[in-house]
Parts: C-alpha cells; structure tokens; sequence
C-alpha cells in the first residue's frame, strides 16, 4: 500500500550524527576525484545514505567500473520526499559487479521511495551493467514497501538459478510483513545470463504482500530484454497478499544461442501471472535471437528442458472480478527440435483450470490489439520457411502443442489474434497434437475475429496427433474468424477439426466464420486407418441451444495416397440433443473430396429439438475418382427415442443456373474404372424423426462422371418420418431450359426424389416441386430412372403429390433405359396437378420405357386428378418394340378416382419400329372411376408397327367407370404397316360402365384393326351410353366384339336409338352349349335378347346392365365435332371450368385473356349454338338452369376465331 505521511517533519540539513545530508551529484568509481569507489561496500555510497540522510536530490553518477561491490549495505528510505538517481557518467558500459565472496544480493533496496537507476546517456543507450556470478541470489532486490522506483535502461547479468519466490530472479521484488511494493517501473533494460556462466532461471519475480489485504499496485515491466533467461522470465508469484494493476509491456524475450531449461520437469514462461487482477501484457515478444523476435529462429532444445513450456502463463493464484489482458503480444521465429524421454506440453498462452479471473486475448473490437502466434504470409511446408517449427520428441506419446490453452473458470476472450507460419513434423512414431486454440471450464467464451493460417500452406502438419483449431467447452461464441491455408498431411490417422466445441449443458453460437476463402484447407492421409476433416464439430455434453449462422468454408480439401487410404471430409456436423434454439442458417460449404470418403456438407444427428431449423445453406462440393467416396449435402438423422421437427428451407445444393458440362458445376462426382459407390445425396433424412418440413430448396449444377462405375446420386431422400413430412417449392435442376444436371456414369436406379414412408405416418405431401434439365447419359448403362419415388408405408395417414413439375428430362446415352415420372406403391395417394413433359427416353430396352404415373397399392383409396403428361419422346435405332404408358395403376383391393388427367403428344422412336402406346392402364382394382381425362396419341410421320389404347382396361375385377373422357388416337400407318388402336380397350371379364365419352380414332386404313371400342373379352356386363364414337378407317364398324360390330346394321334391325342388343356376339345357352344367336337374326328368333339375360331370365330393357348381359347403346353416329385435336386441347390450359359435371350453374376461370376481345359459346351435341356469355372477369359464372342435361361444349371465342374449348356435362 502506498505510504501516508500523518505528520510534517522539518527539514534537517544536519544528521543526527553530525554528517552532512547529501544534496546535489556525486561521482561513484575508482577515478581521481570520485566521492565514493562503491555503491553497496561498507564505506559507499549507500552507506552515506544510511549516515546522513538526504537534503535535496541526489545524483550518483559512476564513472568506471565498480568491480568491488560487496552487497553489504542496502539502499533503505530516506526520512525525505527527495529523489535518488543512479546513473552513467557519460557513453560507455560501466559494470558493476558482485565480487563478494560470500553468497548474497548485489543491490538491496529496501523500503525506497523515488528512487531511479537509469543506465542512459541522453536518453539512448545502456551504459550501466548489473552483474552477479551468484548462483543462488538475485541481482536486484526489492523489498518491502519500496515505492515510486524505476531501473531503466540497464544491463542485467545472473547466473542465479534458484527458484523459491525469496531468492529468484536478477530482479526480485518482494515484500514480508509490509504493504508492498508500489508504482515500480522496470523499462527497456536487458536481462542475461553471463556468457559462459550457469542458467538464469528467472528474470524479474514479483511476490505479494505476505499480510492479507494489501496490495501491490502499478508495477511497470516495459520494453526488456530476456536473453537465455532458463526458467521464467517475468513472475508475478502467489501469497496471501494481491499484485494489482500490473502492466508488461513491450518486453522480449529470445535466446543468441539455444535456449537452455532446467529439465526439472516444471513449467517454463516468459510471462507467469500468478497473482492479482487487472493485469495488461501488452506488446511482447517472444522468439528469435534478438530483440522484437529478430534475427534467427530461437532454438528450443528439447533434452535441455522440461516438458512444460507456457510461454504466456496465467497461474491459480489469480484472483477478483476484473479482467487481465492480453494484447498484442508476439510469439515467432522459433524452432523446437531435439530428443528426450519426457513430454512435450508446450502452450503459447495458457490458463490455469483454477484461475477465476475473467482474461481476454486480443480485443473483441480493435483488431489493432490482436496477438501474434507465427506469421501469417509465410509457406511452412519446409523447417527454414516456417516461422515456427516444431518437432515432437523421440521417445514421448504425450506431446502437445497448444497456442491458446484456456482452462480458468471465468469468461475468457480470444479477439483479433492471428496464428500461422507453422510447421510440425514427424520424429517417432508416437505424434504430435495439436490445439491451437483450446477453451475448457470457463463460464463463457468468446473466440471472435482471429485469423489462423493465410498463407499456402501457412499451418503444416506431418506429425501424428490431432490438430484442432478452435475448440471451446461450454457456453461459448465464435464468430467472424478466418482459417486458411491449414494442411495436415503424413501417415496418421487423427482428425484435422477447424471448429470444435462441446456445449456441456450450454449455449453455442458459431457465426460468421470465414474458412478457406483465400487458401486451401488440406487434410491427407498416407495410412490406412480412417480419419477426418472437420469444419465445424459440435459433440460432447448436451445444449440448451445451438446457433450456426453466416459461416462460409470454402476450398475444404481431403486427399489419399490411394484408394485403401480413407479421410471423410464434414462441413458442419452437430450431434448433441439442444433444449433450446437450434439454427444452421446462411451458411456456405465448399470442398472436394479426393479421398476414399464420404463427405457430408451439413451433417445433423438427432438434436431431439421441436424446432430444428436448417436454412439458406449453399453447398458446392466435388469427389474424385476413388472407389468409395460418397456426397452429401445435408444429411438429417432422427432417433427412436427423440422428439424432432426439422425445418429444412431455403438450400441450394450446387447451382441451378449453370448449363452444365465436364468443366462446368457446382457439384462434380467422379468415379473409378470399376466397383458400385455409394449413393450421393442433394439432401437425405434418415432414421425416425417426427415432424419434417422441406421447403422451397434447390439443387442443382451437379456433373456426374465415372468410368464404368455406378455412382448414384439423390437430390432429395426422406425416410423414417413418423407424424407429418411436407416437401414443397423445391427446384431440382433448371427450369429454364439450361441443361443443369448431367449424369455420365453407370447406375442401375436412379431418383430424383425418393421417399420412403413407415407405416403411422399421419400425413406426407409432396408438393409444387419442380425437376427439370436433368440428363443422364451413360454409355452401355442399364438404368431405371424415377423422377418422384414415394415406397414402403401401406399405413399412413394421405399421401398427397400435388402440383409437381417433371420437365425437360433425358435419358439418354446406351443402354436399356427407362423412366417413371412419379410412382407410389403407398396407400391413400392423392396425384393431383402434376406435369410430366418434355422428357426424352434413348433405350435398347424392349417393352416399357416410359411411365408418366405409376400406383401400385393393394387396398386403399388413390385419386389421380388434373395431371398432364406430354411432349414425351421414346427414341432408339433398332426396329423394337419401345412402350409408354400415361398413368398406371395396381391394387387389387383398391379404389381409384382416375379424372381429368391430359395425356398427349407422345412420341414412339423411329419410323421403323414398333411400338405400344397406353394412355391409361387399369391393371386391377375393386372399383375404378375414370373420367373427364383427355388421351391425345399420334405420330408426325408414318410408321411401319405401332399399337395405341387410350384406355387399356386389364382389371380382372372390380367395377370400373369410364365416364366423360375424350381420346383421339391418330397412328399414321406406312403402306402395308400393321398395328392395332383402340380408344378404349378392354381385356377381361369384369363389370363396365361406358358413358359420355368422346372416342375418336383417326389412325389410317392400314394394318388395323382399328376400333373405337375394343372388347376382347366374352363374358361380364357392359353399359355403353351416350358416347360419341368416331373411326377413321371404317366409320361403319366402332366396337369391336368377336367380329366387327357394324353399328348401321344392328340401328337398322330396330333395336331403336338408345339402345343396340345383342353386338356381334354370339351368345351360347351355357346348359346345352346351343347357339342361340348370331350375327344378322331377327329379333323374336331367339328367347334372348335385350330383356333376357344369357340365362333367359327377364330383365328391364335399358334399366340398367348387370352380370350376363350385353347392353351397348348410343346417341346415334357421331354429328358435328368428333375429337378434341391436339391444338385445341394445349390451348385449354387457358381456360377451366367446375364443377363438372354441372347442375345448375358452371364456373370459369380464364388465364390471362383480353376479356374486351372474347365470348363464350355453349354448343350442344348436334353443334347448335345454345348459349353465348360475354366474360365479366378472369373469374366468372354461367347460369345453366335453362339447358337440358347432356353433353355440351364451351367454346372461347375471340376476333379471330375460336380460341378453345371444354366439354362438360349438364346434369
């Protein structure tokens, strides 16, 4: 504590002894004239202080050498407030040595005040030099409660090895029994040991009051210099009292030669704060071979010293509530090399775990005041151009090299530090690890605004071990930090992991880190045990939130010797469960993986979180031609015994904007020459997760290219969601025409969204989904290709896959090939508003190569409503058969709602090959509805095979209704070509209804047959009503039974209008086997006929139809329109009408049409004009109360003509 004087004394110019008070300069040497030949022996200087006091200021000033100083008489205090200055006469070194023989102290200061040994001339130079060959004592002491006392510009010379706080140090500062030592200033003097001498083992120590409460205030260590200096050079120690406020500043510490430790296997510093709060260590320089780290690399031997070496150390006996800082202190050019049997722990910056005092390292907002770890300009791949070398013992499995090692239980900070210039290589076989910044047992961190590595190369590892960048445990934030230039390479099998952290039960916030934005991040493996690279790992303890935002990792790279070496490479990979928050937000990926990997962008394991948000991601990643290596870029995994609702919003996986080719992509995948890769994924979610909502992601920019290898590749796969999934507004590819998604490699199935559903799913909707500009074009590759895969779950709640676009699609190259558009085999699908167009199919394949929709369920209800396929193309060179299908369905205990689907312009290869067209297949259900869909087929240009169906009806069973449809087939045959078509086909024995459709055939008279409605089977019920039926090539003959049916003929026999029984059927009396009718009886030959069944019993004439009956009926031949033709039905995009069929009113809704320029006509089937509307609105109304019910058609008129055109019904 700071003296207070109670009481004034006067001014005595007489000692009590009768001597003269000093006053004035006084000359200290050997020379003529001098006033004294020695400071501290018995007639001295300090003597005649001790004799007679002070008068005024006094200036000892030496003049030659002192080499008979004693140590015998200490400088006390003087009972006056005058100064006492020591210093040089003039501009050469004027050294003052211990001589005694008897072990002791060369300056003793005790209890002074204003006291300054300035060893300057002019303010420049050091001219007064301190030496002592003692062993065991220190130069220069201060003891007690010195005050106001400063020893600048000296040298400082010890041999002084001891180690206790009492004796230690060329300069000791120490107090017993007393307040301390305050406002003491030790600047810009050099402290070393003497050449050729033994180890100084300290440089300046510093202990507290012995007596609790007081304090040591305002100590100034500036600008030294520590050469050799073994141990510690700057110790502030435990006691029971307080160091406070200390500043040490612009100090340097370095080695001329190697720097030579005790090997006592304790800890070694430049800086040792153990004691007190509120230091500054500011500017310091650690390193080198002289002054500022200049000169050469400091040589750390590794036999001469212990296993401890932290540079800038914080001790237990820290204590309070205020902050100590660090700032803009230097460690560089500094080598450690050498062999012995301890370890190496070597901390450039350490904390003690019992260090309660909140530290901060650099500054969170001035970047000015940032520490210094190496350099960041410098390529470190070799030992003479790294800035700092590092090579592990021989012998040792515990070596550890930390830059940061942060343990204390307060907040700590970690500001605007840069680290690089590093290199550490192999000597053993045991390794090196490393952590350069590493936080554990603080209450918080904050790791904000630090650069690690810059340069190529800038942080090197060859050495086994870890090496970890950042790593923080517990409540900790790191942001806005640059990493570049990081590789770790040799034959290891440790991880390289940029950002670690361990929440442990707290909060994390990793934001705004920039990795790789300027330099590579390299990570290699030379053996063959597994290792990985790590962007950012969150593991360990639990959290109650987890924020990563705004991160960008660019130019991440593993790579491997060869194929047997493995690196996995992870962007972010979070896998603790969070309580609270949890955001993985705007971040940027950006690597290759070159090993035989996997490399996962965003890796998420279950953070049983209700709120689990992963948005505005950007992924761009590429894989080499290595056997195994596997892309993923996001990969979502649940638990069975967590509770999880993932958001997943706002991604882009690659880019969907580029028109891509081998040198163009953001996502590259190669393949070896042989073996099956794993399947990449755009986004996966696996394992049991209960809510996910996947939303308005796009993926896209992806090359794929193998020689002749699968290399599979996913944009988006779901699985094992448990209550709702919701997939929608995605983008996968190019909708604009570029070609954004190239596949040039082998693969036996490919999805471009897959979906694998468990039963208990409550609700699943795949909606407004865009797949376009997507090719694959592997050579000699057989693949299945699906646009919309959705399997396994026949329990779950609804499926809906609604409003989906499939367009611009080829498959293509060499091989046999097919695509599905959309296929489910779950139950309760809703396919409504889907697209498929604009996809091209090049196949060897014989048989079915297309399927716009496929449902394959066996026992529940389907509806497949409002979808459009067209503009498909099936295109090969040899002359075989290549199939397409429009829609497919399977279930033999299910329901299917089949309406107003458009199915059209699909084109079957070449002219020379044969080929199979169906609009719509029923393969087998309990009942079916299809109605009000549009089937248009028919082909440019003449070809020599070619069977069509509209509908292809092949259910066995089950009661199907084939209401209000229109198909128009028009196959245009060469001479002499073959083919049969039919607008409705039918190949069974089950139950029919046929009513109000429009089947027009307009193929041409060749081959054939050709038939409006085609039965090829003799038993079951069939109603056919009011349909209008058209054929091309024999208008006469329009259904087809055994024989043809000629519908003049049986009108003429009298069967009447509405009603046509028996066809050209021959019925048999199925007890006797007699043929009871045939073609060309009259009515009443035979006790059968329309009011009989085949048994004979009565049944109503047209009261129905029903089991073993016959019953076709029509409206009459067809008059006026006959088809829809395929300009007209491209057209009617434009123009919807509901409900239909109508009752009383039908509603309009127009699409972008000049309502000043068009009418709206209602036609009825004789193509009389009934009614005309002029439109209101783009939404509009038409009252239809006074029509009678029937079939009609709404005609959109403009100036020009008609424009398009609906049919509805009026009931």
């Amino acid at each position: 504590m700071k003296s207070a004087y109670t009481l004034l004394l006067p001014l005595l110019l007489i000692a009590s002894n009768g001597l003269a008070q000093l006053a004035g300069t006084y000359k200290i040497g050997s020379g003529t004239g001098d006033d004294y030949s020695c400071l501290t022996c018995a007639n001295g200087a300090f003597q005649a202080i001790a004799d007679s006091n002070l008068s005024g200021n006094v200036v000892f000033e030496v003049t030659t050498d002192l080499a008979n100083e004693t140590g015998v008489v200490k400088l006390s205090s003087w009972a006056t407030p005058h100064t006492l200055t020591i210093r040089p006469s003039g501009a050469s070194t004027k050294t003052i040595t211990y001589s005694n023989s008897t072990a002791g102290i060369l300056l003793k200061l005790d209890s002074v005040s204003n006291l300054t040994i300035n060893g300057s001339v002019s303010g420049s130079g050091r001219y007064l030099r301190f030496v002592s060959a003692q062993t065991a004592h220190t130069v220069i002491e201060l003891n007690n409660d010195c005050k106001k006392v400063s020893i600048l510009n000296c040298e400082i010379r010890s041999d002084n090895a001891n180690t206790s706080p009492i004796f230690a140090g060329a300069i000791n500062l120490r107090s017993f029994g007393k307040t301390g030592n305050d406002d003491i200033t030790i600047e810009n003097n050099l402290i070393e040991n003497n050449p050729g001498g033994a180890k100084l083992s300290h440089g300046i120590l510093v202990s507290p009051p012995n007596l609790s409460g007081q304090e040591v205030e305002n100590l100034l260590i500036k600008d030294n210099e520590f050469n050799n200096v073994a141990f510690r050079g700057i110790e502030l120690t435990a006691g029971v009292g307080k160091v406070k406020k200390a500043v040490v500043q612009g100090n340097s510490f370095y080695a001329d030669s190697a720097w030579i430790g005790s090997n006592d296997a304790q800890a070694m510093s430049f800086v040792y704060l153990n004691n007190g709060e509120e230091h500054v260590i500011d500017g310091n320089y650690f390193g080198g071979q002289q002054a500022q780290a200049g000169g050469g690399k400091m040589n750390l031997d590794l036999a001469q010293f212990s296993d401890k070496l932290f540079l800038f150390r914080v001790g237990s006996g820290v204590s309070g509530a205020n902050a100590i800082v660090f700032k803009k202190n230097t460690i560089k050019n500094l080598q450690v090399i050498g062999s012995s049997g301890l370890a190496m722990h070597l901390s450039m910056f350490k904390v003690n775990s019992a260090c309660s005092v909140p530290i901060t390292f650099g500054s969170e907002t001035i970047a000015a005041d940032g520490n210094v770890v190496g350099s960041n300009n410098s390529n470190s791949n070799t030992q003479a151009s790294a800035n700092i070398y590092i090579k592990e013992r021989l012998n040792s499995t515990n070596n550890v090299v930390y830059a940061f090692q942060l343990e204390g239980s307060a907040k700590h900070v970690i500001g605007n530090n840069s680290i690089g210039g590093i290199l550490m290589e192999n000597n053993s076989t045991f390794g090196l690890a490393c952590q350069l910044m590493y936080c554990n047992g603080g209450s918080e961190y904050s790791i904000v605004s630090n650069q690690i590595g810059l340069a190529t190369d800038n942080v090197v590892k060859t050495s086994k071990g870890m090496l970890r960048l950042i790593y923080s445990k517990g409540k900790s934030t790191v942001s806005d930090n640059s990493i570049d230039g990081i590789n770790a390479k040799g034959s290891f099998a440790d991880d390289l992991s940029l950002i670690s952290i361990d929440p442990d039960g707290k909060e994390v916030n990793v934001i705004s880190n920039q990795v790789g934005g300027i330099n590579s991040i390299v990570s290699k493996n030379s053996s063959t045990a597994e290792k990985s690279l790590y962007g950012i790992l969150i593991s360990g303890g639990n959290a109650t939130g987890i924020i990563v935002v705004g991160n960008a990792f660019d130019k991440l790279n593993t790579k491997a010797d060869d194929a047997s070496k493995v690196t996995h490479l992870f962007g972010i990979k979070p896998t603790v469960e969070s309580s609270g928050s949890y955001r993985i937000d705007s971040n940027f990926i950006s690597g290759s993986q070159e090993s035989n990997g996997e490399f996962v962008c965003i890796d998420v394991a279950s953070p049983n979180s209700s709120n689990a948000k992963i948005r505005g991601n950007r992924v761009k990643a590429s894989t080499s031609n290595f056997f195994e290596n596997e892309l993923i870029g996001i990969d979502v995994a649940g638990k069975v015994t967590h509770t999880n609702r993932f958001e997943i919003q706002n991604n882009l996986i690659g880019d969907t904007s580029l028109n891509v080719n081998f040198t163009i992509s953001a996502i590259k995948l190669s393949g070896g020459a042989s073996g099956k890769s794993k399947t990449a994924f755009g986004i996966r979610v696996s394992e049991p997760t209960n809510v996910v909502l996947i939303d308005n992601n796009a993926v896209g920019g992806v090359y794929s290219n193998s020689s002749g290898r699968e290399l599979p590749f996913i944009p988006i796969l779901v699985g094992g969601v448990r209550d709702s999934l919701v997939v929608e507004n995605n983008a996968i590819g190019n909708r604009n025409g570029l070609r954004n998604m190239v596949f040039n490699n082998h693969s036996e199935f490919e999805y471009l969204m897959y979906f694998d559903l468990p039963d208990g799913l409550t609700s699943a909707i795949i909606r407004n989904n865009s797949i376009a500009g997507v090719q694959f074009m592997a050579m000699n590759s057989d693949a299945k290709v699906y646009g919309i895969r959705s399997t396994k779950g026949t329990a779950i709640g609804d499926l809906w896959i609604s409003n989906n676009t499939l367009s611009d699609l080829h498959i293509d190259g060499s091989g046999e090939k097919e695509f599905t558009g959309i296929y489910t085999d779950n139950n309760n699908t809703h396919l409504l508003g889907n697209k498929v167009n604009n996809v091209l199919v090049l196949s060897s394949k014989i048989g079915d190569q297309f399927w716009g929709l496929y449902v394959a369920e066996k026992n529940s209800s389907h509806e497949i409503r409002n979808n459009r396929i067209e503009k498909i193309t099936l295109r090969r060179d040899q002359n075989e058969s290549q199939n397409a299908i429009g829609i497919f369905t399977y279930g033999p205990s299910s329901t299917f709602s089949i309406s107003e689907n458009y199915i059209s312009e699909i084109t079957l290869g070449v002219v020379d090959s044969s080929a199979l067209f169906q609009g719509i297949i029923i393969n087998s259900c309990v009942r079916a509805n299809i109605h009000n869909n549009v089937i248009l087929h028919g082909t440019n240009v003449q070809v020599s095979s070619q069977q069509a169906y509209g509908i292809y009806d092949f259910a066995n069973a089950g009661d199907i209704f084939i209401l209000h449809n229109t198909v128009d087939l028009k196959v245009n045959f060469i001479p002499g070509g073959q083919g049969r078509t039919a607008c409705y086909y039918k190949n069974n024995n089950a139950t029919r209804k046929i009513s109000n459709n429009l089947f027009a055939n307009h193929s041409s008279n060749v081959g054939g047959p050709h038939y409006a409605l085609y039965f090829a089977s003799s038993a079951g019920a069939i109603g056919s009503d009011f349909n209008l039926l058209h054929v091309t090539a024999d208008p006469n003959k329009l259904t087809h039974f055994a024989v043809n049916y000629d519908i003049n003929g049986w009108r003429q026999k009298g069967f009447g209008l509405k009603s046509i029984a028996p066809p050209s059927q021959n019925f048999v009396n199925l007890g006797t086997g007699e043929q009871l009718t045939s073609l060309g009886n009259d009515i009443g030959l035979t006790t059968l006929g329309i009011n009989t069944d085949f048994n004979g019993n009565s049944r109503p004439m047209d009261g129905g139809y029903d089991i073993g009956a016959f019953e076709i009926a029509t409206a009459g031949l067809p008059s006026g329109i006959t088809s829809v033709n395929d300009h007209y039905a491209a057209a009617a995009i434009r123009l919807s009408l509901f409900p239909n069929p109508a009752s009383d009113v039908v509603h309009i809704n127009l699409e972008e049409v000049n309502l000043q320029e068009v009418e709206l006509r209602i036609i009825n089937n004789l193509g009389q004009t009934v009614k005309t509307h002029l439109p209101n609105g783009w939404f509009d109304s038409i009252d239809l109360s006074e029509l009678n019910a029937g079939v009609y058609i709404l005609q959109l008129v403009g100036g020009s003509g008609l424009v398009t055109e609906k049919r509805f019904t009026k009931l």
